[in-house]
């Protein structure tokens, strides 16, 4: 877990809102945000 990262996310339908903190999944390539939303990921810190 990057405690400290903050994480604004935002769709067509407007604000999403903002996690203070991101989780990476079991899988190791989605991390949960706020636990609402998922971003995937590939290779260890890059951000697809």
């Amino acid at each position: 877990m990057l405690g400290s990262v903050q994480i604004v996310a935002e769709s067509s339908s407007g604000y999403l809102g903002r996690a203070g903190r991101i989780e990476l999944d079991d899988d190791g390539e989605t991390l949960w945000v706020g636990g609402a939303v998922r971003v995937r990921v590939r290779g260890v810190l890059g951000v697809d």
